[in-house]
């Protein structure tokens, strides 16, 4: 019997991209105060918004899926034919591990009828949880054990390092591939997660 794993597909902001680029080198920078003992540890993580994830299967099975699954996302009728369009909002903090402080993006249409068609696709509750929309967010900083002022603080350096509060503001990206990687939520070192392979938007 072949072995299962959980997976997430992800829309990651382009290899080299302004976004790609500030929010790799803001994910490392909250590591120092960990690495120098005065904070928790932190994982590292690819920048990513996440589509669909949490859902069990076999790789070949899972491969299969997101393969069809970008075939009828990107198709001429498919809600991300012209790319998936990730429009930054704001900087925001959150209670929970994955949700600590993260740039809360555009609730698109477009997205949310992607984000619809993934979970069904791979027999995912729709949302963020019981009773809660789905919500595009790119995480800038995992944890649980963080203060309120920590938190605070991460997300005003946030919001300087994607100049949020001048026109100049940056931080959105458009995702042109489906990536599709192997995540154990239990490991919440990350540093078992990796990805299995980029699928483009047909």
């Amino acid at each position: 019997m072949a072995a299962t794993a959980v997976y997430s597909i992800w829309l990651e902001p382009p290899t080299g991209s302004s976004t790609a680029v500030k929010s790799a080198a803001f994910i490392r920078s909250r590591v120092s105060p960990a690495v120098a003992g005065t904070g928790p540890a932190l994982p590292v993580f690819a920048p990513h918004v996440t589509l669909a994830g949490g859902f069990e299967g076999t790789e070949e099975d899972v491969r299969a899926k997101t393969l069809q699954l970008a075939a009828d996302l990107g198709a001429e009728a498919g809600p991300l034919f012209w790319g998936a369009e990730c429009a930054v909002d704001d900087v925001a903090v959150g209670e929970a591990y994955f949700q600590c402080v993260y740039l809360r993006m555009q609730p698109s249409p477009q997205l949310a009828k992607a984000h619809e068609m993934a979970a069904a696709a791979f027999g995912v509750p729709v949302g963020n949880g019981p009773g809660v929309p789905y919500m595009p967010h790119l995480s800038l900083m995992y944890g649980d054990q963080h203060s309120a002022e920590d938190k605070a603080a991460a997300a005003v350096a946030a919001r300087e390092t994607f100049a949020l509060d001048r026109p100049e503001a940056s931080g959105g990206f458009t995702a042109h591939r489906l990536s599709l990687w192997c995540t154990d939520t239990a490991d919440r070192s990350c540093s078992s997660w990796a990805r299995v392979d980029y699928y483009p938007l047909q």
